[in-house]
């Protein structure tokens, strides 16, 4: 399973790390066609498996926009971090014990051909490599089950006679 929630601090073009000085920004979910593309390719093909495993249910994706070390980082609470990648790990392990290792993403052995064919593809498709962002307060209010608050019923004295 790939397709991780990438969350991407909104930074000015003009900042340089070490350099400007420290602005909160907002921070947004990052959506690249490039590993879209793998998602249909399993829908178009029939073929069994979820390579989105981390954006499977708005549920698994609500679940991460709402763990503690996401908040901190999303909050603006850590210097430094322009995305969660870096932080994955330390992530996951608060809440597994899970052993460090290198970074597979299962798509290693095509990796070589995407290289080759990105070139080629964005000549006919221009779209191919796009990224769409959706703000990360944004996201969570989207994924935050709406609960619909019924009157809660009083319960009525009997009459007197």
């Amino acid at each position: 399973g790939s397709g991780e929630c990438l969350l991407v601090k909104k930074i000015p073009p003009d900042y340089v790390p070490g350099v400007s000085p420290y602005l909160p920004s907002p921070w947004v979910l990052w959506e690249r066609e490039k590993v879209a593309s793998w998602y249909r390719h399993f829908m178009i093909r029939g073929r069994e498996g979820c390579p989105g495993f981390f954006q499977y249910t708005p549920e698994i994706m609500l679940s991460y926009l709402r763990d503690p070390l996401v908040r901190q980082l999303t909050n603006n609470e850590v210097i430094g971090k322009l995305s969660t990648e870096s932080s994955k790990l330390r992530i996951y392990q608060s809440h597994a014990p899970l052993v460090t290792r290198p970074k597979f993403t299962g798509f290693e052995k095509v990796q070589p051909q995407d290289a080759h064919y990105r070139g080629k593809l964005l000549e006919r498709f221009s779209h191919c490599n796009q990224t769409v962002e959706t703000d990360v307060k944004d996201l969570e209010v989207m994924l935050s089950p709406k609960i619909a608050h019924k009157p809660v019923p009083q319960e009525s004295s009997p009459a007197l006679s």
